[in-house]
């Protein structure tokens, strides 16, 4: 007894040395209620919009992009040249072309950290780069450039910020990224360049500050001469708990294959520094600044800006009671409660709609209204987030498959739950991307969906009402859960999942397909589902749109938990296998095979012939086999004659 006490004793030591494991990060978008609320309601109030210009994935300013977008509410941007497949990868077999499409993946993730969207241009790293012309001549510098002008006129930036333009180290993509970021942006205002741009749908822009990073932190560098905007990105957020600086490197711990530092940041003052280079705003370029912003009205009512010095009554009477509404939400989040918001959300999504109808017929210019709408826009679709979350509402569009091929049928789940006081009604579910309009019947959700036994859409527990049967119901009050199982269809003109760059050769430029959008990390899903809700009742009832992709979730190992994927439709694939001989069993190859190899790729050597068995196994009875060496043992004969082989150790 003595003993077993003693080893079950030791046993618990050990266990107790061993050092305790735990994931420490958790992307900001995964945030829900007071936190989620409290972000939405940051970016209602400020309409300011952001660039940030690199060469490569980890060239980005982390904890910039945290601060502005996360902590101050403002669109983050950031365009990287290239997609980086000229590097190495730490994790992993990919190189060139899988790499790139690794490292667009990782900072995907890394932006559920930052808030920032994601573009890319044409430009290919082809490795390191000796000098600016070298890439300037492999990238074709008018076509990249004209790049960086399409997205300044598509994102319309305030601020852009770009690298360093001198220095000898880190290779030269990032010096010439920055000499083409300061071009693009004194080119964008003028309709006369790249008008093809113009007459595609985009209008010119002209951003009214660009910086360059002062200094990449080598040593030895030194800060450049005159007047700075130095950014102290070390401020505690108190409804995030942390630093920007510190999420920040949460954030950067995402580029995986680059082998970034995974241990987090600690407490500690960290300033980044920039040097304005251009500017709009004059006197601007003579001041040091502690924001980036500083002379740019970012604010609601500063949107009539755009219709000159005596904008309208209307628009600025509209533009006062949308600003009204969000500071009063934003009072309510501070001294009541999330519930509270709910109010004066829906008064200025109202407020903001009526002032969109009547832009229409306002007396102000062309450009004016152009602009002005664009960042209604914008603030539309943070207004219904903002209720969304508000209200505790969530929509979940899972299925039952993840590979998909054209014509194939399968089941989506539609889940949608009210955890708010409000009373939401679903008035329509609509399923895009599929064939056919598929009939969503919400029923009353009475018992819990383990979803650990239920595969992609969580099918262990249907939808069941008091006496077993589903109750039909479209107006969900507090706590309650409804859902929908309908059967769809994959199109036969389905899409099939690849990247829509592509590379000729060794060519230091990409070609995108026509009919994709421009720059996006990857080519946007065509599969998701779009719930229209009615907040509210009678005349102060407004409509909210939430839309998701449809996703097949499905279980990683035991420590990764649950994964999820978009709907997917692989390249055609066809199976071959050998011909029956009689009285063997036959051989598959690899169940699936491109129907067409690739062209630069060697057949696979033949498959083995059967060796005859050995004579002396063949002429003997017995089960042992003597070795065919000076060593006086044996081994034992196969059922066939053959001698078995000895095992090595």
């Amino acid at each position: 007894m003595r003993r077993a006490f003693v080893a079950a004793g030791g046993v618990l030591a050990a266990f107790l040395s061993v050092p305790h494991a735990q994931l420490r990060v958790v992307p900001l978008d995964e945030m829900g209620g007071h936190v989620a609320l409290g972000l939405a309601l940051r970016h209602l109030s400020n309409a300011g919009i952001f660039l940030h210009t690199t060469a490569h994935p980890d060239d980005e300013n982390n904890a910039l992009l945290v601060l502005l977008n996360r902590g101050q509410g403002y669109r983050t941007a950031l365009a990287t040249a290239t997609r980086g497949n000229g590097g190495q990868n730490e994790i992993g077999p990919e190189l060139f072309e899988a790499l790139g499409v690794l490292r667009t993946k990782e900072l995907d993730a890394l932006h559920r950290f930052d808030g920032a969207e994601q573009y890319f241009t044409r430009a290919v790293d082809f490795g390191f780069s000796f000098s600016v012309e070298e890439t300037f001549e492999k990238w074709g510098k008018d076509e990249i450039v004209a790049d960086y002008v399409r997205l300044i006129r598509m994102i319309r930036p305030d601020v852009v910020v770009a690298l360093p333009p001198g220095g000898a180290g880190g290779g030269q993509h990032h010096q010439a990224s920055a000499l083409i970021t300061r071009e693009a942006v004194k080119l964008a205002g003028d309709a006369a360049k790249f008008p093809d741009q113009i007459k595609a749908g985009l209008r010119p822009w002209q951003p009214k500050k660009l910086y360059y990073l002062a200094a990449f932190g080598f040593p030895g560098e030194q800060l450049p001469q005159g007047p700075l905007a130095r950014i102290n990105v070390s401020v505690y957020d108190p409804l995030l708990g942390k630093t920007s600086a510190e999420i920040g490197t949460e954030a950067r711990s995402m580029h995986k294959c680059q082998g970034m530092a995974q241990l987090l940041s600690l407490p500690a003052p960290m300033t980044t520094i920039y040097q304005l280079v251009e500017s709009t705003i004059p006197g601007q370029m003579q001041k040091d600044e502690t924001s980036l912003f500083e002379g740019v009205d970012t604010t609601i009512a500063g949107l009539a800006r755009f219709a000159g010095a005596r904008p309208p009554r209307d628009l600025t009477g509209g533009l006062a009671v949308m600003s009204a509404a969000v500071l009063t939400a934003q009072k309510n989040f501070d001294t009541i409660g999330d519930q509270a918001t709910v109010k004066p959300l829906l008064d200025g999504l109202y407020a903001l709609r009526v002032l969109r109808r009547e832009l229409r017929t306002m007396s102000i210019d062309e450009g004016a209204r152009y602009d002005t709408d664009f960042r209604l826009r914008q603030k539309e679709r943070e207004f219904q987030q903002a209720l969304l979350v508000a209200n505790g509402v969530q929509l979940e569009a899972l299925a039952d498959d993840g590979v998909v091929v054209p014509g194939q049928t399968t089941a989506v789940s539609v889940v949608v739950a009210n955890r708010g006081a409000a009373d939401v009604t679903v008035k329509n579910i609509k399923f895009e991307g599929f064939d056919g309009d598929a009939a969503c019947a919400l029923t009353a959700v009475t018992r819990p969906d383990f979803g650990a036994f239920g595969g992609g859409r969580g099918r262990g527990a249907a939808p069941q009402g008091a006496a077993g049967q589903a109750q039909a119901t479209s107006t969900l009050k507090k706590d309650q859960v409804v859902r929908c199982d309908p059967t769809v269809k994959i199109p036969s003109g389905a899409r099939v999942s690849e990247p829509y760059w592509h590379r000729a050769g060794d060519a230091g430029r990409y070609t995108f397909d026509a009919d994709a959008p421009f720059g996006l990390p990857f080519r946007p899903t065509t599969f998701y589902v779009q719930a229209t809700l009615v907040f509210g009742a009678g005349p102060g009832a407004e409509e909210v749109l939430d839309t998701v992709p449809v996703h097949h979730r499905y279980e990683g190992n035991i420590f990764t938990g649950e994964k999820r994927t978009e709907l997917l439709p692989p390249p055609p694939f066809a199976a071959h296998r050998r011909r029956p001989v009689r009285g063997r069993r036959v051989r598959l190859r690899d169940p699936f095979v491109p129907t067409q190899p690739h062209p630069d790729r060697r057949p696979p050597p033949p498959l083995p012939r059967r060796r005859a068995p050995s004579a002396k196994c063949a002429s003997l009875s017995s089960t042992t086999c003597p070795m065919p060496s000076k060593r006086q043992s044996s081994l034992p004969c196969r059922r066939d004659g053959r001698r078995r082989r000895r095992s090595s150790r």
